[in-house]
């Protein structure tokens, strides 16, 4: 994953147009060439650092995530990723910042964007630490569709809060969060229910 020391001057000014054009438009709806004319570039030097609109904003969306990625990949125990207090310390503040870039990702609904990444880093992460010989177990397999659900689902709901206007505090939504991962979807919503009853 790229971080903002590797971007050449080029490349940071397409990134920085990007954000710009992507505030008011979705990707399908920004051309190549308002990319450049924003950047001040001509579509060789675009395609010189890009394949195309989608791979800028992958990029993008990457730098976007290095503070979290740095902050993953520099923990010494692994199972450090699967604490409450690490998500509350490293992921989750960030998303719920309020960052406009991350906020313009959510309000696009290109969560899924960010969701590929932050699942990708886990994984890579993971199968960096796995012990030797224990690649082939399953258990990377295992891990990857909890992570799977468990990012997706936690995406979604702090997509519907940016999308909500932010109503409730950041740490409401972090606290909710936490509770229906300990205790389950099923059990969240069978007590929300019973207290329906009462």
């Amino acid at each position: 994953m790229p971080t903002q020391k590797l971007c050449s001057a080029s490349e940071s000014e397409f990134i920085t147009a990007f954000w710009q054009l992507y505030k008011k438009d979705s990707t399908e709806k920004i051309p190549v060439s308002r990319i450049c004319r924003a950047a001040g570039y001509n579509r060789s030097t675009f395609y010189n650092h890009f394949r195309d609109i989608y791979d800028l904003r992958d990029r993008a969306v990457a730098l976007l995530l290095a503070p979290v990625r740095e902050q993953i990949f520099a923990l010494t125990d692994v199972t450090e990723l699967f604490s409450e207090d690490t998500a509350r310390k490293i992921v989750m503040p960030y998303f719920l910042s309020q960052n406009d870039r991350i906020e313009t990702v959510f309000k696009r609904r290109d969560e899924y964007v960010i969701g590929d990444q932050i699942k990708a880093n886990f994984y890579d992460l993971l199968a960096s630490r796995m012990p030797a010989g224990k690649q082939s177990s399953g258990v990377l397999e295992e891990i990857s569709m909890l992570l799977e659900y468990q990012i997706s689902a936690a995406l979604g709901l702090i997509g519907q809060w940016y999308r909500d206007g932010c109503r409730f505090p950041g740490e409401a939504v972090m606290s909710r969060l936490f509770e229906i991962s300990a205790k389950g979807v099923f059990n969240s919503m069978k007590e929300r229910f019973d207290k329906l009853r009462d």
